[in-house]
């Protein structure tokens, strides 16, 4: 429900429905529950979206190893946490961290992720004046991009 909720642009249903998916004891769906609430919080209260992409890492961190699946969320948690720290609020330094964390756990062949990944590199490096490296990004975004056949990415 609050990802149908999330894909309407209802974001205070969506966020409704992944506070009650907090609930479960599975971290795995805990952590996605986390992931999906920060995304819908990113649209109307940024202070809880920080909480619940930290809270969501936090959470996911022992399990890494865990699956394939964990390492995934946990970067997909780390890769929205550096667009707000980019985007928002302009802390490079945390955005550097969170973007080298989730680098180093992504498989070369996630290619929809390796996509976001540079991106948020490709907006890092416009923060900083870096136009060489922000090419350099959104030309690897736009071959990780084209790898998907998904012609809206």
């Amino acid at each position: 429900m609050g990802r149908a909720a999330l894909i309407a642009e209802d974001f205070e249903t969506a966020i409704k429905e992944f506070t009650e998916a907090l609930k479960v004891n599975q971290p795995l769906l805990k952590g996605q529950a986390f992931y999906y609430r920060a995304k819908a919080y990113s649209k109307t209260r940024l202070p809880d979206a920080f909480s619940s992409y930290s809270r969501g890492i936090e959470l996911i961190q022992p399990h890494i190893n865990d699956s394939a699946e964990s390492r995934e969320l946990w970067a997909d948690l780390q890769i929205g946490l550096s667009w707000l720290f980019v985007q928002e609020n302009e802390n490079l330094a945390e955005a550097q961290k969170s973007l080298l964390a989730a680098q180093a756990v992504l498989q070369a062949d996630d290619f929809t992720r390796q996509c976001d990944l540079e991106n948020v590199w490709a907006r890092f490096c416009s923060k900083q004046k870096d136009s060489e490296g922000e090419l350099k990004h959104r030309f690897r975004a736009w071959t990780a991009a084209h790898e998907t056949d998904d012609k809206e990415l």
